[in-house]
């Protein structure tokens, strides 16, 4: 089931029911979709901009869905974390 909830980080949010309160707390917004594109278009000059922007896709949602309870979470923290660890993956494999 949580694969395909990643669903939510694909596009940038557009839900009119959100969107007006969405703007106003989240100063960075970032999703699958745009990440993809700077990444087509080689926008990030340093690896860490790349870091920063994956975990802003995750970190915006922790930031706007900030209930305990709130269905969001525990996928956004799922995915950063597999978001992180493959990333520690992709570091070691080419600092080496």
């Amino acid at each position: 089931k949580e694969h395909l909830e990643i669903r939510w980080f694909q596009k940038p949010v557009d839900d009119p029911a959100v969107l007006e309160d969405y703007k106003a707390k989240i100063k960075n917004p970032m999703d699958l979709a745009t990440l993809t594109s700077k990444l087509d278009k080689n926008t990030h000059t340093h690896v860490s901009e790349f870091v920063s922007d994956l975990r802003n896709i995750f970190g915006n949602c922790l930031r706007f869905n900030a209930l305990a309870g709130d269905s969001f979470r525990p996928v956004a923290v799922s995915m950063s974390e597999t978001a992180g660890e493959l990333m520690h993956l992709f570091i070691q494999q080419h600092s080496a």
